[in-house]
């Protein structure tokens, strides 16, 4: 670019940047970082219609990563320091999720987002729940709800809840951004007794009330630990740690088609192997030595058109004594015969699991993750990684609150 400068100032041609050939621009787009595309797009409309042409036909595979930056005082507001977000919401608010860390940039540099500023003075302790395609799935402690885009600033406001308890996940069952009206179902589980409940958004700020003019639905039973969408279907894994679930139903999946809007229950799993029932969370020093062996944080994830099942087996060989932990993977076999198969390998894939979504990608096309390794953020306040063939389960990042994956999307 810089020799066809010198070229058309030596004829006397003054460079119109602007009016770059589309083809051009493109080629351009294909060196830059996601950060610097971004800041590509703000240049002009030219640029900015080539820009979002390009990412449209290229999405970001290789998920960022979203830390949680607590609060800090007033004097610190100011400082420069880039390791600090500038957030600030209520009074009440612990952290926000602000900071991004994209680890295809080799100085892993963390990115300050004013992610929540564009929510509005409405959101109390707004909290993201999920992450699909792209966009954030925020809820407040009051149940008002969105669909928040952190690189484009889009919002899309969710009806409110029918009551105030806390939602445990979303998830998008489609893309918002691939329909022109926006429409999209999506699906959630909240309360005590982790219910799911769905609506669907028509596109226009329209939502379709199937019941009693409400726009949240709820379907299913209770107790339901991880959620995931595979070819517009809904999978629910049922968990719970207390004696409230009947011991035949701990762990196993439940299949929901959306395919006449209304779901449909069209099948239902055991688990690869029978769990244990009513035993406690390993962080609890007095555990019994007699059940130090137990399974907990079961997650779904689909990988090249499998649906796995991921689980911690963690052991303890006494009271006080380190804990031990191993990931174990399973792959549904036959959906007929509801049949599971362990997988020693992840076929060059890795995983990312975190509490608000869980992603594969082929790790041979991204240098800055390794295959056959599942990279995991949820239950403790790290980034940890480990490795099917050394079984072994290593910290990446350790940080004060549990972070977040979300794969960008600028459009």
């Amino acid at each position: 670019m810089a020799t066809l400068a010198k070229k058309m100032e030596s004829c006397g041609v003054e460079p119109n940047w602007l009016d770059l050939p589309r083809e051009l621009i493109e080629s351009i787009m294909k060196k830059l970082l996601l950060v610097d595309k971004v800041r590509l797009k703000a240049v002009c409309k030219s640029w900015n219609k080539a820009a979002t042409s390009y990412l449209w036909s290229h999405r970001e595979k290789s998920p960022w990563l979203i830390l949680p930056q607590e609060k800090v005082e007033e004097e610190e507001k100011d400082d420069d320091n880039d390791n600090k977000c500038n957030i600030f919401q209520g009074e009440d608010d612990r952290f926000y999720y602000s900071c991004f860390i994209n680890f295809a940039d080799q100085e892993q540099k963390r990115y300050k987002v004013n992610m929540y500023k564009g929510l509005g003075d409405d959101y109390y302790g707004p909290r993201c729940v999920g992450s699909s395609y792209g966009w954030l799935i925020i809820f407040d402690q009051t149940s008002l709800g969105c669909l928040f885009n952190p690189f484009t600033g889009t919002k899309i406001q969710l009806p409110i809840k029918a009551d105030d308890t806390l939602v445990g996940k979303a998830i998008l069952l489609s893309d918002p951004s691939s329909s022109s009206t926006k429409s999209f179902t999506l699906v959630i589980y909240y309360g005590f007794f982790h219910h799911l409940a769905f609506c669907i958004h028509k596109g226009n700020g329209e939502y379709k009330y199937i019941i009693k003019d409400k726009a949240w639905t709820r379907f299913g039973g209770a107790f339901y630990s991880d959620i995931m969408c595979h070819n517009n279907k809904l999978y629910a894994l049922r968990f719970s740690e207390c004696s409230k679930i009947k011991l035949e139903n701990n762990g196993q999946v439940e299949v929901w088609d959306f395919d006449d809007c209304f779901p449909k229950k069209v099948a239902t799993f055991k688990p690869p192997l029978p769990l244990p029932h009513g035993f406690l969370p390993p962080s609890l020093d007095f555990f019994p030595v007699s059940r130090c062996k137990f399974y907990s944080h079961m997650h779904l994830v689909e990988s090249l058109g499998d649906i796995l099942f991921v689980f911690l087996e963690s052991s303890r060989s006494g009271i006080g004594q380190d804990i031990k932990e191993f990931f174990h993977v399973y792959k549904l076999l036959d959906h007929d015969g509801k049949r599971w198969e362990k997988v020693e390998n992840l076929k060059g894939q890795a995983l990312f699991i975190g509490e608000n979504q869980a992603i594969s990608l082929s790790a041979g096309e991204f240098p800055e993750w390794k295959e056959n390794s599942i990279y995991v953020t949820s239950y403790i306040p790290h980034v940890r990684v480990y490795n099917l063939d050394e079984k072994v389960l290593r910290n990446l990042i350790e940080y004060f609150f549990v972070p977040l994956w979300i794969v960008p999307c600028c459009f």
